[in-house]
């Protein structure tokens, strides 16, 4: 029981990370970078006037680069829940555009784009919907473990004090059973000397 006693008040007396320290934002930033450079290379080349290289990554369509976005897309989900999403989201938008209105001959692109992100959206926060559905599910069962630890440790306290208890009336009746059968006794006692006189 003390163990569990100590461990619940190592819980308690965790203290988490302030938000700055975590490195996540940073991960999902560096992704996000590397995608939308990615993602304008053979437009600013082609802009620029040079021939774009022939390498796989570079003649992929638009919506193959555009879905590798879903990749930081989930992973804020899964970190940031539903504010990582939104962000990310935010990001998206912003990282489409300029290719939709700007650069891009084809005006369908734009509905493609916002499809995207629509999708994109979606998908993860139904994600986020079902991490969290988990995580309280997780919580709960914890929270019911703790509140069972504690039940327990209070009837063990209670089943001590009632054995004590138990055992006080115990003497105490016993003790009770003496003093009457002395009583008892001295008043037989009594009654014959009253009859032998």
């Amino acid at each position: 029981m003390k163990n569990r006693e100590i461990n619940m008040l190592q819980d308690e007396k965790r203290i988490k990370k302030p938000e700055w320290r975590n490195l996540h934002p940073w991960y999902i930033t560096v992704i996000m970078i590397v995608l939308a450079i990615f993602y304008y290379l053979p437009s600013i080349i082609t802009l620029i006037g040079w021939k774009v290289p022939d390498w796989v990554i570079f003649n992929m369509p638009y919506d193959l680069h555009r879905a590798l976005f879903f990749i930081p897309m989930l992973y804020a989900a899964y970190k940031f829940r539903i504010k990582g999403i939104v962000i990310i989201t935010v990001f998206l938008i912003l990282i489409f555009l300029p290719q939709v209105l700007f650069i891009s001959p084809y005006p369908e692109l734009l509905i493609r784009s916002i499809g995207f992100v629509v999708g994109f959206c979606l998908s993860s926060l139904f994600f986020a919907m079902a991490l969290n559905t988990i995580t309280e599910r997780k919580r709960a069962e914890e929270a019911l473990q703790r509140a069972l630890e504690q039940l327990e440790y209070k009837v063990a306290q209670r089943t001590k004090e009632l054995n004590k208890a138990n055992l006080k009336l115990q003497e105490l009746d016993r003790l009770k059973s003496m003093f009457i059968a002395s009583m008892s006794h001295d008043q037989r006692q009594g009654e014959s000397l009253k009859s032998r006189l």
